[in-house]
């Protein structure tokens, strides 16, 4: 099952609004590239909406059939009148203070996260997640039951650091992992260098660090968390 974490502005006890306004994002009808950026953009989601229908038609592999159909079906047209009052979140200040710990590399986004939510899947997913971690995961908060759990979820990873919990396999096996993962290269992302496996975390603990850094961001901007799965 899958697992995201939203970051939202609450306006009533049943309401949410989106962050954008309170963070001050700008619309992207404002940014002097917005046209070049939007045909880029969709080029690129179709491109990867044709890798996906392949593997699965080809190779018979299961593949996200809604975002595919979505992709393969959008026009520049469409997408444009669509994103022209978004807010953009290319210069929004709290996707930079998230640094990556985000969704905006995600190949859902745009139908099911925006870019400043987060996958808690990583959380969640993981076997080795106490049940009670992984129980709250699911649960909305408000931003500070945030703090809180951002501060389980570093007790943990200084618990398991301890332990010797995040060893990393050699660069071999990684690239072994990496090259026989079926999934396309923007899901996995870039190819590390030798240089770069080394100074990189742990997936488990990058995973928790992320979380963490999420949590503590959102809190600060005062928003709140809600889950969809």
């Amino acid at each position: 099952m899958g697992l995201d974490w939203h970051c939202v502005v609450r306006v009533s006890e049943d309401e949410y609004t989106t962050p954008c306004e309170k963070v001050k994002a700008s619309r992207m009808k404002d940014r002097p590239t917005f046209v070049e950026d939007i045909e880029k953009f969709v080029k690129e989601h179709k491109a990867n909406a044709y890798s996906l229908r392949m593997k699965n038609e080809i190779m018979g592999e299961p593949v996200n059939l809604r975002y595919v159909e979505f992709w393969e079906n959008r026009t520049v047209e469409e997408e444009i009148e669509y994103a022209k009052d978004k807010f953009d979140c290319e210069t929004c200040p709290l996707l930079k203070e998230l640094q990556g710990a985000d969704s905006s590399q995600s190949p859902f986004l745009g139908v099911t996260v925006a870019a400043c939510d987060f996958r808690g899947k990583l959380i969640s997913a993981n076997e080795d997640m106490p049940d009670d971690i992984v129980a709250e995961a699911y649960e909305a908060h408000d931003c500070e039951e945030m703090l809180l759990f951002a501060e389980k979820l570093e007790q943990l990873r200084d618990k398991w650091k301890k332990e010797g919990k995040f060893t990393k396999t050699s660069y071999p096996e990684y690239i072994k992992a990496y090259e026989d993962n079926p999934l396309p290269d923007f899901v996995k992302g870039p190819k590390l260098t030798a240089s770069e496996f080394m100074e990189s975390l742990h997936w488990m603990e990058q995973d928790l660090v992320d979380a963490i850094h999420w949590l503590r961001t959102c809190a600060k901007h005062g928003l709140s968390m809600r889950t969809s799965y």
